[in-house]
């Protein structure tokens, strides 16, 4: 089966069994009819990901376009992770994360400490102690850091499907 969509720069032919990259550029391009049997690559410019919601804007621009939703936080992320947010039926897909290293040093010890202090505000006063006692650890540079955590969610949520650059 071959499938033919445009943008406004260029045509793609799409067979089954190829991989295309649907990249914020010309994501709205792509029938959702195009996608069976075909493995659909979402580029993350891990230049621009500086912070955790750096991360949820460019994955929601990547996956469903400018200003697009693929979650807002690690439960909703991982919920997405799962199909029927912009994935194709199936889950044949590839995440691919360009410039991985400067997201990873980005989303270090820093962006984890500012992330649990966040969490920490507003959680339940039972759950305040292993909040805090993860936050000694991010304090320690002991323990997953935020880049962990999402690569983590990644793994657990879409075996396979992250593809780092």
């Amino acid at each position: 089966m071959t499938s033919q969509y445009t943008d406004a720069t260029r045509q793609h032919t799409i067979a089954a069994g190829q991989h295309i990259d649907v990249s914020r550029q010309h994501a709205d391009a792509v029938p959702a009819n195009t996608l069976a049997g075909v493995t659909v690559v979402y580029v993350l410019n891990g230049t621009g990901i500086h912070t955790l919601e750096d991360f949820w804007r460019e994955i929601g621009d990547a996956v469903n376009g400018p200003g697009g939703y693929f979650g807002t936080n690690l439960d909703a992320f991982a919920d997405c992770l799962r199909g029927g947010h912009g994935t194709p039926d199936g889950g044949d897909f590839t995440l691919e994360w360009r410039d991985h290293q400067i997201s990873r040093h980005s989303l270090g010890y820093p962006e984890t400490i500012r992330q649990l202090e966040q969490r920490l505000a507003r959680a339940h006063p039972s759950n305040k102690p292993a909040v805090d006692a993860e936050l000694a650890d991010a304090r320690a540079h002991r323990g997953p850091t935020v880049f962990d955590w999402l690569v983590d969610i990644i793994n657990t949520e879409a075996p396979g499907a992250l593809l780092l650059r």
